[in-house]
Protein backbone atom coordinates (compact mmCIF):
# COMPACT_ATOMS: atom_id res chain seq x y z
CA UNK A 1 0.00 0.00 0.00
CA UNK A 2 2.80 2.43 0.91
CA UNK A 3 4.53 1.59 -2.38
CA UNK A 4 1.31 2.33 -4.30
CA UNK A 5 0.85 5.64 -2.48
CA UNK A 6 4.46 6.57 -3.19
CA UNK A 7 4.04 5.90 -6.91
CA UNK A 8 0.79 7.84 -6.96
CA UNK A 9 2.39 10.83 -5.26
CA UNK A 10 5.28 10.68 -7.72
CA UNK A 11 2.86 10.69 -10.67
CA UNK A 12 0.94 13.62 -9.17
CA UNK A 13 4.16 15.59 -8.71
CA UNK A 14 5.19 14.87 -12.31
CA UNK A 15 1.77 15.96 -13.55
CA UNK A 16 1.88 19.15 -11.47
CA UNK A 17 5.32 19.93 -12.87
CA UNK A 18 4.00 19.31 -16.39
CA UNK A 19 1.03 21.63 -15.84
CA UNK A 20 3.33 24.28 -14.43
CA UNK A 21 5.56 24.04 -17.50
CA UNK A 22 2.49 24.18 -19.79
CA UNK A 23 1.19 27.27 -18.00
CA UNK A 24 4.63 28.88 -18.31
CA UNK A 25 4.77 28.14 -22.05
CA UNK A 26 1.21 29.42 -22.54
CA UNK A 27 2.08 32.66 -20.73
CA UNK A 28 5.27 32.98 -22.78
CA UNK A 29 3.31 32.61 -26.03
CA UNK A 30 0.64 35.09 -24.91
CA UNK A 31 3.32 37.57 -23.87
CA UNK A 32 4.99 37.25 -27.29
CA UNK A 33 1.94 37.46 -29.54
CA UNK A 34 -0.68 39.51 -27.65
CA UNK A 35 -0.44 42.92 -25.92
CA UNK A 36 0.02 42.59 -22.17
CA UNK A 37 -3.33 44.22 -21.36
CA UNK A 38 -5.18 41.68 -23.52
CA UNK A 39 -3.14 38.73 -22.23
CA UNK A 40 -3.93 39.67 -18.61
CA UNK A 41 -7.66 39.76 -19.33
CA UNK A 42 -7.56 36.39 -21.13
CA UNK A 43 -5.59 34.75 -18.33
CA UNK A 44 -8.30 35.93 -15.92
CA UNK A 45 -10.90 34.15 -18.05
CA UNK A 46 -12.66 37.32 -19.19
CA UNK A 47 -13.53 38.67 -22.62
CA UNK A 48 -11.29 41.45 -23.91
CA UNK A 49 -13.00 44.48 -25.51
CA UNK A 50 -11.52 46.32 -28.54
CA UNK A 51 -8.75 48.72 -27.57
CA UNK A 52 -7.27 51.85 -29.17
CA UNK A 53 -3.47 52.06 -29.18
CA UNK A 54 -2.67 55.71 -29.89
CA UNK A 55 1.13 55.41 -29.96
CA UNK A 56 1.63 52.21 -31.91
CA UNK A 57 4.31 51.43 -34.44
CA UNK A 58 3.49 48.71 -36.95
CA UNK A 59 5.87 46.69 -39.09
CA UNK A 60 4.52 44.74 -42.05
CA UNK A 61 6.95 42.16 -43.39
CA UNK A 62 6.28 40.34 -46.64
CA UNK A 63 8.34 37.28 -47.47
CA UNK A 64 8.63 34.68 -50.18
CA UNK A 65 10.92 31.81 -51.02
CA UNK A 66 13.02 32.72 -54.05
CA UNK A 67 14.55 30.37 -56.60
CA UNK A 68 17.15 28.07 -55.16
CA UNK A 69 19.45 28.59 -58.14
CA UNK A 70 21.92 31.46 -57.74
CA UNK A 71 20.73 33.37 -60.81
CA UNK A 72 16.99 32.86 -60.23
CA UNK A 73 14.58 35.29 -58.57
CA UNK A 74 11.40 33.39 -59.41
CA UNK A 75 9.38 32.62 -56.26
CA UNK A 76 9.10 28.93 -55.47
CA UNK A 77 6.42 27.05 -53.61
CA UNK A 78 7.99 26.51 -50.17
CA UNK A 79 8.42 23.08 -48.71
CA UNK A 80 6.89 22.21 -45.36
CA UNK A 81 10.39 22.15 -43.87
CA UNK A 82 11.12 25.67 -45.15
CA UNK A 83 7.93 27.04 -43.65
CA UNK A 84 8.55 25.31 -40.33
CA UNK A 85 12.11 26.64 -40.15
CA UNK A 86 10.91 30.17 -40.93
CA UNK A 87 8.11 30.04 -38.35
CA UNK A 88 10.53 28.75 -35.72
CA UNK A 89 12.86 31.68 -36.50
CA UNK A 90 10.07 34.21 -35.99
CA UNK A 91 8.79 32.52 -32.83
CA UNK A 92 12.25 32.21 -31.25
CA UNK A 93 12.96 35.88 -31.93
CA UNK A 94 9.59 36.86 -30.47
CA UNK A 95 9.97 34.81 -27.29
CA UNK A 96 13.54 35.96 -26.62
CA UNK A 97 13.31 39.56 -27.81
CA UNK A 98 13.84 42.13 -25.02
CA UNK A 99 12.35 45.01 -27.00
CA UNK A 100 8.65 44.66 -26.19
CA UNK A 101 7.69 44.00 -29.82
CA UNK A 102 4.75 41.66 -30.43
CA UNK A 103 4.26 39.40 -33.44
CA UNK A 104 0.56 40.08 -34.02
CA UNK A 105 -0.03 37.86 -37.05
CA UNK A 106 2.14 35.26 -38.73
CA UNK A 107 0.97 33.78 -42.05
CA UNK A 108 2.55 31.92 -44.94
CA UNK A 109 3.20 35.25 -46.74
CA UNK A 110 3.57 37.98 -44.14
CA UNK A 111 4.32 38.96 -40.55
CA UNK A 112 2.77 41.88 -38.66
CA UNK A 113 4.71 43.31 -35.71
CA UNK A 114 3.61 46.01 -33.27
CA UNK A 115 5.10 48.02 -30.41
CA UNK A 116 3.77 50.85 -28.25
CA UNK A 117 0.98 48.67 -26.84
CA UNK A 118 1.82 48.84 -23.15
CA UNK A 119 2.61 52.52 -22.57
CA UNK A 120 5.85 51.63 -20.75
CA UNK A 121 8.13 53.23 -23.35
CA UNK A 122 7.91 56.55 -25.15
CA UNK A 123 6.50 56.53 -28.68
CA UNK A 124 10.00 57.13 -30.07
CA UNK A 125 11.60 54.31 -28.04
CA UNK A 126 8.82 51.90 -29.01
CA UNK A 127 9.22 52.86 -32.68
CA UNK A 128 12.97 52.31 -32.48
CA UNK A 129 12.35 48.88 -30.92
CA UNK A 130 10.24 47.92 -33.93
CA UNK A 131 12.91 49.14 -36.35
CA UNK A 132 15.63 47.19 -34.53
CA UNK A 133 13.51 44.05 -34.32
CA UNK A 134 12.67 44.20 -38.04
CA UNK A 135 16.38 44.56 -38.83
CA UNK A 136 17.05 41.57 -36.59
CA UNK A 137 14.59 39.48 -38.60
CA UNK A 138 15.99 40.69 -41.93
CA UNK A 139 19.56 39.91 -40.86
CA UNK A 140 18.61 36.48 -39.52
CA UNK A 141 17.13 35.57 -42.91
CA UNK A 142 19.94 37.06 -44.99
CA UNK A 143 21.66 34.46 -47.14
CA UNK A 144 18.74 32.03 -47.02
CA UNK A 145 16.29 31.28 -49.82
CA UNK A 146 13.89 33.77 -48.25
CA UNK A 147 13.28 37.30 -49.55
CA UNK A 148 11.81 39.89 -47.16
CA UNK A 149 10.33 43.33 -47.84
CA UNK A 150 9.59 45.48 -44.78
CA UNK A 151 7.51 48.61 -44.19
CA UNK A 152 7.07 50.46 -40.88
CA UNK A 153 4.57 53.16 -39.93
CA UNK A 154 3.56 54.83 -36.65
CA UNK A 155 0.22 56.11 -35.37
CA UNK A 156 -3.06 54.95 -33.88
CA UNK A 157 -4.43 51.42 -34.43
CA UNK A 158 -7.46 49.55 -33.14
CA UNK A 159 -6.82 46.07 -31.75
CA UNK A 160 -9.36 43.37 -30.99
CA UNK A 161 -9.80 39.61 -30.71
CA UNK A 162 -11.51 37.90 -33.65
CA UNK A 163 -12.73 34.42 -34.47
CA UNK A 164 -15.50 32.32 -32.99
CA UNK A 165 -13.46 31.81 -29.82
CA UNK A 166 -11.43 35.01 -29.94
CA UNK A 167 -8.34 33.07 -30.99
CA UNK A 168 -6.81 35.79 -33.19
CA UNK A 169 -5.67 39.29 -32.26
CA UNK A 170 -6.08 41.76 -35.12
CA UNK A 171 -5.02 45.39 -35.56
CA UNK A 172 -6.58 47.73 -38.11
CA UNK A 173 -6.20 51.34 -39.18
CA UNK A 174 -4.41 53.73 -41.53
CA UNK A 175 -1.12 52.98 -39.76
CA UNK A 176 -1.38 49.29 -40.70
CA UNK A 177 -2.37 50.14 -44.28
CA UNK A 178 0.62 52.49 -44.64
CA UNK A 179 3.05 49.84 -43.36
CA UNK A 180 1.63 47.35 -45.88
CA UNK A 181 1.98 49.89 -48.67
CA UNK A 182 5.60 50.63 -47.77
CA UNK A 183 6.47 46.92 -47.74
CA UNK A 184 4.90 46.44 -51.18
CA UNK A 185 7.66 48.45 -52.88
CA UNK A 186 10.53 48.05 -50.42
CA UNK A 187 13.63 46.46 -51.99
CA UNK A 188 14.59 43.00 -50.67
CA UNK A 189 16.08 42.99 -47.15
CA UNK A 190 15.35 46.72 -46.85
CA UNK A 191 13.32 48.44 -44.14
CA UNK A 192 11.24 51.40 -45.34
CA UNK A 193 9.98 53.94 -42.79
CA UNK A 194 7.03 56.31 -43.08
CA UNK A 195 7.65 60.02 -42.48
CA UNK A 196 5.89 59.70 -39.11
CA UNK A 197 8.13 56.86 -37.96
CA UNK A 198 11.26 58.58 -39.22
CA UNK A 199 10.31 61.75 -37.37
CA UNK A 200 10.06 59.73 -34.16
CA UNK A 201 13.32 57.80 -34.47
CA UNK A 202 15.60 60.15 -36.44
CA UNK A 203 17.70 61.27 -33.47
CA UNK A 204 17.78 57.74 -32.02
CA UNK A 205 18.90 56.27 -35.34
CA UNK A 206 21.74 58.79 -35.49
CA UNK A 207 22.68 57.99 -31.90
CA UNK A 208 22.73 54.26 -32.71
CA UNK A 209 24.73 54.94 -35.91
CA UNK A 210 22.06 53.39 -38.16
CA UNK A 211 22.33 54.85 -41.67
CA UNK A 212 19.13 56.00 -43.42
CA UNK A 213 18.62 56.98 -47.06
CA UNK A 214 15.93 59.45 -48.15
CA UNK A 215 13.94 58.38 -51.22
CA UNK A 216 10.78 59.51 -53.00
CA UNK A 217 7.90 57.33 -54.12
CA UNK A 218 5.30 59.29 -56.02
CA UNK A 219 4.38 62.24 -53.81
CA UNK A 220 5.66 60.56 -50.65
CA UNK A 221 9.06 60.81 -48.99
CA UNK A 222 10.25 57.53 -47.49
CA UNK A 223 13.38 56.55 -45.60
CA UNK A 224 15.18 53.27 -46.20
CA UNK A 225 17.56 51.36 -43.99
Amino acid sequence: MELYVGKLESKMEDRAAGLKELNHRTKSILDSFIPNSIATILQAGRQAPPELYKNATVCYLRYCFIGRQTNSTTPNVPTAEEHMTLFETFESLAVTNPLGVKIITLTDKSVLLMSGHDGKASHADAALSTVKFSLLIANSLRGRTTQVNIGISSGAVCGFLAGSQGQRFIVLGDTVDRAKELSSYAPPSTVRLSSTTYGLVRALLQHNKIDVVLETHGSHEVWSI
